[in-house]
């Protein structure tokens, strides 16, 4: 139900891509370590159920995803620690509905989104592939570019679409999810793809790094912060 409703959020860009076509399988997003996106849809489904349910549900489930997640311990309990105050203060009303939409607004506008799903790519399709380690560092470096790229709005929509193509499938239903595998001429593909993206747009060699806890604190704190 979850990942179903979080079909309706619209984004940019690689961000957005999976969530607004209905995402990828919630045990692919564990196994990968991306917790910010499920914790995006986890806000959307407090918006979209009963304060009371919803809050056990949000609670249970973000500490469950993020104890799963392989970010840093410390990252792990200030991303809980906030998601749990934000939807207490929602259920007390301290929190509007309005609000509580411009914080998934401003977590889809941080770098969380183009890093959260580089990190997918590299550990759910270039570290499980055949590439040596030398070919799997280099691709390292291309998915943190083009995520850079896509962030900076460097990388237009039109070009990272094709990118994210390829890490998606139709299911039964006909709609998209990211594949649980891919083969290794389709991993160097989407590199090559990423690459000449980047190249294009000139994004620097250089690696990008996001504190996601941080970012997600200060994406919260913009849409809290009072109207002057």
């Amino acid at each position: 139900m979850m990942m179903t409703k979080q079909r309706n959020v619209r984004g940019r860009g690689w961000g957005m891509t999976g969530a607004r076509r209905g995402g990828a399988a919630k045990g692919c997003l564990i196994a990968a370590g991306v917790v910010v996106v499920l914790i995006v849809a986890l806000v959307v489904t407090v918006m979209l159920t009963w304060k009371k349910m919803a809050g056990a549900a949000m609670t249970a489930t973000t500490v469950a995803v993020v104890d799963s997640s392989s970010i840093p311990d410390d990252q792990k309990t200030r991303i809980k620690a906030r998601v749990e105050g934000v939807v207490k203060d929602w259920k007390d009303g301290k929190v509007s509905g309005e609000q509580l939409g411009e914080v998934m607004k401003q977590i889809v506008e941080s770098p969380v989104f183009p890093a959260a799903m580089a990190g997918l790519a590299d550990k759910q399709y270039l570290s499980r592939s055949g590439l040596t380690d030398e070919e799997k560092a280099a691709g390292r470096r291309v998915l943190q570019r083009f995520a850079r790229g896509v962030f900076e709005k460097k990388i237009p929509e039109a070009e990272s679409q094709p990118v994210i193509a390829l890490m998606q499938a139709k299911d039964m239903a006909g709609n998209e999810k990211f594949k649980e595998t891919m083969t290794d001429d389709e991993v160097k593909a989407m590199l090559v793809k990423a690459k000449a993206a980047a190249d294009k747009a000139e994004v620097p060699d250089e690696e990008f790094n996001v504190d996601f806890a941080g970012e997600i604190d200060r994406a919260i704190d913009r849409a809290l912060a009072p109207t002057k």
